[in-house]
């Protein structure tokens, strides 16, 4: 189920992909050090912060750790 689910995601055709290059990883890194968050959520704020986004629809509380970012539920 998760494959399909990660499928219909990739395919949709109003969903921007981002690339990240090595800097924003090396970014992350720090981020993820200094807040005390996983990479992947350090990397997601890094690139967030890039290109201008604010807000994140996740149940991830660690993002709540990331100053600059709203973290919203919607259940």
């Amino acid at each position: 189920m998760a494959l399909e689910v990660e499928e219909s995601i990739l395919l949709r055709e109003n969903i921007k992909f981002i690339d990240v290059s090595k800097k924003d990883y090396l970014n992350a890194i720090e981020v993820a050090k200094k807040f005390k968050v996983g990479l992947n959520d350090a990397l997601a704020y890094v690139v967030m912060k890039r290109i201008g986004i604010d807000e994140i629809y996740t149940f991830d509380k660690d993002f709540d750790r990331l100053p600059d970012v709203k973290r919203i539920i919607n259940l």
